[in-house]
């Protein structure tokens, strides 16, 4: 597996330990007001959206800076794309619970 394909596999996991604890919070939110479902509601959950992501981008351009480092790194282990997805995915996950952001 070359660099470039580890380090966007580990980005994507990256990407993945960002967006599901994010994309929970705002379905959580956005069907926990009880209202039947409109035109409307899908702005309404951008919104929510965006609103839980704001303060995760700082946290992600540093974990994709670390993806960078983790294909440097282990590069040679990382064999699979599943094993280099996973690998992003369980370091920003770790760096997550560290900084106090679920």
């Amino acid at each position: 597996m070359s660099f470039w394909e580890a380090y966007f596999a580990c980005a994507g996991g990256v990407v993945l330990s960002v967006i599901i604890p994010v994309l929970s919070k705002s379905v959580q939110q956005q069907f926990a007001t009880g209202e039947p479902a409109a035109v409307g509601g899908a702005l309404r959950l951008l919104r929510l959206i965006w609103r839980h992501t704001r303060r995760y981008w700082a946290l992600a351009l540093l974990s994709l800076a670390v993806a960078a480092l983790i294909a440097l790194v282990m590069g040679d282990t990382l064999s699979t794309v599943k094993a280099a997805v996973m690998a992003g995915y369980l370091w920003d996950s770790t760096l997550q619970k560290i900084s106090g952001r679920p």
